[in-house]
């Protein structure tokens, strides 16, 4: 499938979901335990506040994941994530862990995994920034 055939199926949407797989593999691969996907707090009758791609514990640390994917090189997909967006993943991480019971005395951390595809060689590019 061509880099414009897929962009045609579904947008940006559908790239996410596809990045967000390939780097719960990623994460699973290197010994990460999925814990929660798409964890989002929304204010009662209002807009969508937050939301963390992936929740995941390796070595007693519960790592809250933004996922950025993107087609090409043209663009890096970690410069998407801004202080206000790190800043909004760290009040969600902080109501997810009061939320569970489990974890709360868990250290944590947010990290950003992102995804560079490349449909001419069907390989993706997967770099973790760790504790950003």
């Amino acid at each position: 499938m061509t880099e414009d055939k897929f962009k045609q199926l579904g947008n940006s949407h559908r790239i996410g979901i596809l990045g967000e797989k390939i780097a719960q593999d990623f994460l699973i691969k290197y010994g990460y335990t999925i814990l929660d996907r798409n964890f989002f707090v929304k204010i009662k009758n209002g807009p969508l506040f937050a939301e963390i791609d992936i929740i995941g514990l390796k070595d007693r640390v519960v790592t809250f994941f933004e996922v950025k994917t993107k087609i090409n090189d043209r663009i890096c997909p970690e410069e998407k994530v801004n202080y206000a967006k790190i800043n909004k993943i760290q009040k969600t991480a902080q109501i997810w862990l009061d939320k569970s019971k489990t974890y709360q005395d868990y250290a944590w951390q947010v990290d950003v995994i992102t995804v560079v595809l490349s449909f001419e060689t069907r390989k993706a590019r997967v770099t973790h920034f760790k504790n950003v």
